[in-house]
């Protein structure tokens, strides 16, 4: 057995040893604050990630939603252009048709003028204009041309188009807007997919995570030291361990002494590392939050523009539309109503004409009756004459050789039958032959 000193043997190291405690408690309170430290950094961290993830599907929710809203606002926008536009096209569709039937109607009242009524109906022989009311077809005229004016002016005022492009210049701002959160957002939207570990987050936590695991072994390093010097303490006062057992405990004790600055030094750089980590970690986490609640100030900002600003303007593009509409329905009315005066006037001049061809079949009716009825009474005339003759010449022969009593006197005595023939014919006027031509003419 190797030989050991004799100040060991009389306890001279005792008094290191109690140092040596002394530090190690000192050196345990120290680690397990710096520890502690890292501890509630990396508790802070997880807390901020925490709301950080349950954040992450709303995130997901608003931005989604709002780009189906700024689409749907696109929507409406063309679907406002395209209302405006039909209407446009419907008036310039009217005016030409209403344009087409006012000119049909200035040409029916044209052969209304043109026509002369026969003197037979009036001897002043006015056109057929004068049986009908100027007024109310001036009043007619008046009003389509008013109507049209008051259409154009509409069209000339609207507000539509300003509307259109104040719109239009609304939804490009707030699409501007959004498409910079969505820059953003295609990054935020990663933190939740486990298999993306790229992201500066996820390589820091990993970092973290095999820190947290050395700061603990270095801290439980520390409590082993701590409990090797209460151990030494109680080896020296031991007379049952034997002097070598001591002296290598001792020894081996004083290396672990000499290497306590290094293991703090090590612990203290883990925990700044850690702390500096969890510090950036937070900023991402805040950069997140910052993005949050501009995604939330952009949402609020879109409710605010969709109540007062579409509100206002989708109320004034419907005023606009509605008495466009309005005033559209009256011309298309008007020229329905310019349609049923054509109508009627062409009716009118035809139906002249065939009064004129009517008086005059007539006419021909009464002369072929008369002709009919002067043809029969000569006839019969022929015959009345004929039956008298023969009656003489029957009596000339045979009447004297015939008793008065075999037969009647007045069957031998009768006159010869008498037949009257009246024709009442109706008074109809007489037509100039140049009225009837042009009736022929314009009917057949």
């Amino acid at each position: 057995m190797p030989k050991v000193s004799t100040a060991f043997q009389s306890m001279d190291k005792q008094s290191d040893i109690e140092k040596w405690i002394a530090d190690a408690r000192v050196q345990l309170s120290k680690a397990d604050q710096i520890c502690n430290d890292a501890n509630s950094y990396i508790t802070l961290t997880t807390t901020q990630l925490s709301s950080r993830d349950d954040r992450l599907p709303r995130l997901i929710f608003y931005m989604d939603s709002t780009k189906q809203q700024l689409r749907l606002l696109g929507i409406v926008r063309d679907s406002l252009d395209m209302s405006i536009n039909k209407l446009f096209d419907r008036k310039n569709s009217l005016k030409i048709k209403l344009n087409k039937e006012v000119a049909n109607l200035q040409k029916a009242v044209a052969i209304l003028k043109d026509v002369q009524v026969d003197s037979a109906f009036n001897e002043e022989r006015p056109t057929l204009f004068y049986y009908i009311s100027e007024e109310d077809l001036n009043i007619l005229l008046g009003d389509v041309e008013q109507n049209m004016k008051q259409v154009d002016e509409l069209i000339k005022n609207n507000r539509t188009d300003a509307l259109l492009i104040r719109m239009g210049s609304d939804l490009e701002n707030l699409h501007n807007e959004f498409n910079a959160l969505e820059t953003h957002f295609l990054v935020h939207s990663k933190l939740n997919k486990e298999e993306d570990k790229g992201d500066p987050v996820s390589r820091l936590l990993s970092i973290n995570s095999e820190l947290e695991m050395d700061l603990v072994s270095i801290l439980d390093s520390f409590n082993r030291h701590y409990d090797q010097c209460i151990k030494c303490s109680k080896m020296v006062a031991d007379s049952t361990v034997s002097l070598q057992d001591k002296q290598e405990f001792y020894e081996v004790l004083s290396n672990d002494v000499k290497e306590l600055p290094q293991a703090m030094a090590y612990l203290q750089s883990d925990r700044d590392t850690v702390v500096k980590n969890c510090k950036e970690i937070i900023k991402n986490v805040g950069i997140f939050q910052s993005f949050f609640e501009k995604v939330e100030s952009f949402i609020r900002e879109l409710t605010e523009y969709g109540e007062t600003s579409l509100s206002r303007q989708l109320a004034d593009f419907s005023l606009v539309d509605d008495r466009l509409s309005d005033q559209l329905a009256k011309v298309d009315d008007l020229r329905a109503t310019v349609v049923d005066y054509t109508q009627d006037y062409y009716l009118f001049t035809a139906s002249y004409y065939s009064l004129v061809l009517e008086i005059n079949r007539r006419e021909e009716s009464n002369r072929k009756l008369e002709g009919l009825i002067g043809q029969f009474k000569a006839s019969l005339s022929d015959v009345i004459n004929e039956d008298f003759d023969k009656r003489i010449d029957f009596m000339t022969l045979h009447g004297d050789f015939l008793p008065q009593n075999l037969v009647s006197p007045s069957v031998m005595n009768n006159p010869p039958p008498k037949v009257e023939i009246k024709l009442a014919t109706e008074t109809l006027p007489s037509l100039s032959k140049e009225s009837i031509a042009e009736a022929f003419k314009n009917l057949k």
